[in-house]
């Protein structure tokens, strides 16, 4: 828009300003992100359209030339850089098209043409529809249902205003469907004339978008990145709003000129975009609540960490955040401070860090991570596997029950192959870690499930077993339960090595009662962790008689 402003106003003061203030945002856009890099080839049809309104058509070349120079020759300063200098430039992507075409010109050509279509389509046609997909009032909640259906109106109405009242440049709505004679007005045509849509500046914009939208895609075409609506390679169609804004301003000129249809159908649709943003914004609230309470869990439960440990947790779909994000706030919390090139710990998602980080997880391979600011080290041999899910509690991975616990991910099952408490460290509660509040907003209330799950899973790792069933012995009593069969064995593990058998036998009955229908069943986890039982607790006859229960019950065995 500065640069638009600047064309606008010619050789005067003004244009100094606005051009040296217009290259100075460029020069920022180009220097720190790939996504919108390639758009500056659009400026030179922008300047066309821009000068073209003087109607100066011999020079136009030129002076279109001479206009884009200064941005041209800006452009060229991060493309050295980059090529030369920028050493992370392809790190984690190559143009790997090139190398395609090398090896097969016609058929990579032919899936070239195929993904254009589609992604062109997709980031257009795709994240309209997106927007006109109405949101289902069970899934939403009846509150935050309402709020959509009234910013929709709203903001439809409220645009519609504004443009009606938006001043024009003539005092005639509509002047090309007047003609004159003189001052005098001889005719009104029919807004269904045969030019009553704007097609010659539409067909203009129509070409700017198509070119804005391929020059967009890029990046993403030549490294084959794929385009997605959702997270996380929904951020890859952020480059594309130029070019798509353009593209639906052309198709709505090409409609006859009845004012109220171009405004109503603007309204309607800047409704239905502002009301998908507030879904999204719904949606990483709840990311942000699923986020801090996953922390604060997690110091409970882990008061201290050694360096070099890899947290190797589960990927839960639709999250907003990748698991370098949480990287991040793991050495803030862990490492607060820290400003080594040694990056203290990693926070890995096993379904995504299966093959490469975490080596199929095969024992004892060595992790190097580089993360641009500092790099990590670390074995597959040095981790902590945890298991989070929104309406579960944080669960530090048990790598005897949970490798065949039928209601974890594959994946996590194997990680939990990885997993030790050994690098759990048992500090004070004065010196145990705590997310910073300024973040994570203040500590929730230390009551509910979640909390007793917490403390008796540490009590139990320094084998005060009896601390770890008087625990869940009070916050069973006090009304709390979990929600999942497998927040059930440590309350049945702790019962019996605190000699409570009958506990121990209700608890376990807990575990293997499923919470739906379509739930796997629990029994090989609770025979193994009965097996357990058996080995570290000492004999007598109750412990005899609640073996014997779980043997005819569930078909457990020595």
């Amino acid at each position: 828009m500065l640069a638009v402003r600047a064309w606008r106003q010619g050789e005067t003061h003004r244009f100094r300003l606005l051009t040296g203030l217009a290259m100075a945002a460029s020069l920022v856009n180009l220097m720190t992100t790939e996504y919108f890099f390639l758009l500056d080839f659009v400026r030179p049809l922008l300047i066309w359209v821009v000068l073209a309104e003087d109607k100066d058509r011999p020079r136009l070349w030129r002076r279109v030339l001479v206009m884009s120079l200064p941005y041209l020759t800006l452009f060229l300063v991060p493309v050295v850089w980059r090529v030369f200098f920028f050493e992370y430039q392809t790190f984690s992507y190559t143009p790997v098209l090139l190398e395609k075409l090398r090896l097969d010109l016609w058929g990579t050509l032919r899936q070239l043409a195929g993904t254009l279509a589609h992604d062109l389509w997709m980031v257009s046609g795709g994240a309209w529809g997106k927007a006109l997909t109405f949101p289902d009032v069970a899934e939403l909640g009846r509150a935050n249902w309402l709020r959509y259906w009234v910013i929709v109106p709203v903001v439809a109405v409220g645009t519609g205003l504004f443009l009606f009242k938006l001043k024009t440049r003539t005092t005639e709505p509509n002047p090309e469907l007047v003609s004159y004679e003189g001052d005098k007005v001889v005719e009104r045509h029919s807004p269904l004339h045969k030019n009553g849509g704007d097609y010659e500046s539409a067909l203009q914009a129509l070409g700017i978008s198509f070119f804005a939208m391929l020059v967009a895609g890029g990046p993403y075409w030549v490294t084959t990145l794929p385009l997605a609506l959702e997270f996380p390679n929904s951020r890859f169609t952020l480059s594309f709003m130029l070019g798509v804004s353009l593209l639906v301003a052309a198709l709505i000129s090409l409609l006859p000129r009845w004012r109220w249809l171009r405004v109503g159908l603007i309204g309607v649709l800047l409704g239905f975009g502002v009301a998908l943003q507030f879904l999204i914004a719904l949606d990483y609230r709840v990311d942000w609540d699923n986020h801090t309470r996953m922390f604060w869990q997690m110091t409970w439960r882990i008061p201290a960490l050694a360096p070099h440990t890899a947290v190797v947790g589960n990927y839960q779909p639709p999250m907003h955040y990748s698991d370098n994000s949480l990287s991040a706030p793991l050495n803030a919390i862990y490492a607060p401070g820290s400003d080594s090139e040694d990056m203290a710990y990693m926070y890995y998602f096993a379904e995504l860090r299966a093959e490469k980080q975490l080596a199929n997880f095969e024992p004892g391979q060595p992790i190097e991570h580089d993360y641009l600011v500092a790099t990590f080290h670390g074995s597959t041999s040095q981790v902590v596997g945890l298991y989070t899910h929104p309406r579960f509690c944080l669960r530090v991975l048990d790598p005897e029950l949970d490798t065949i616990n039928p209601l974890l991910p594959e994946d996590v099952c194997k990680a939990a192959g990885l997993s030790s408490t050994e690098w759990i460290e048992i500090v004070p509660e004065e010196e145990a870690v705590r997310p910073p509040e300024h973040i994570f907003g203040p500590e929730p209330a230390r009551e509910g499930w979640c909390y007793a799950f917490e403390r008796a899973d540490l009590a139990r790792q320094q084998g005060d077993w009896s601390q770890a069933a008087s625990v869940v012995r009070d916050a069973v009593h006090a009304g709390y339960a979990p929600r999942t069969p497998s927040e059930w064995l440590l309350p049945a593990e702790a019962a019996a090595h605190a000699g409570d058998w009958q506990a121990a036998l209700e608890y376990t009955v807990q575990a293997m009662t499923p919470t739906h229908a379509e739930q796997p069943s629990m029994q090989p986890v609770v025979c193994r962790l009965w097996q357990r039982i058996d080995k570290n607790t000492p004999a007598g006859d109750e412990k005899t008689a609640a073996l014997d229960a779980v043997a005819d019950e569930w078909g457990c065995g020595p």
